[in-house]
């Protein structure tokens, strides 16, 4: 009796023909609306909370993240404030042997135009022995062979007599 037909009947109609009912105003209905809103402002809190205590320990992981970039970074820049210095020492260097190996060449070439001067008087000295030489040679050689004549003379005088006049 309390489930029968004549009481299920609005609830058929409305199924073969579904319709909003406006619903009434009332303390019951309100407090109905408070109480869904505030369940769903608390299931929200609860959300935004679990997202803010997320983001929380994101920054934080993030915080630990930038302390090591910035070890890295302050690595880095000592790296390459050492290889600044090695580089300017370098360069120093450079500058130094630079200076040093062009005094030498100005050395080399100075003592390589002392040596050419030398070798021309070197060498024009020796031509001046050479022709001497030659020149010696030439007169030893017409010694010799007045030596030679004056040797046959000799002998010729000799096998004729000494002095032997006529």
């Amino acid at each position: 009796s309390r489930f029968g037909l004549d009481q299920c009947q609005p609830l058929l109609a409305w199924m073969e023909e579904p319709r909003t009912i406006r619903t009434g105003r009332g303390p019951i209905v309100d407090a109905a609306k408070v109480a869904a809103r505030a369940s769903t402002a608390e299931a929200e809190a609860k959300a935004l909370h679990a997202a803010l205590e997320q983001a929380k320990q994101e920054v934080a992981e993030k915080r630990e993240e930038v302390l090591e970039l910035h070890g890295q970074v302050r690595s880095l820049i000592d790296s390459q404030q050492h290889l600044t210095h090695a580089i300017d020492e370098v360069a120093g260097f450079k500058r130094e042997v630079v200076g040093v190996l062009g005094h030498r060449i100005d050395l080399a070439e100075r003592s390589r135009q002392e040596l050419e001067r030398e070798l021309g008087l070197l060498r024009a000295d020796n031509e001046k022995k050479s022709a001497e030489l030659l020149a010696m040679d030439s007169l030893r050689a017409r010694l010799e062979h007045d030596i030679e004549n004056l040797r046959k003379e000799v002998l010729k005088l000799r096998q004729k007599g000494l002095f032997h006049r006529k």
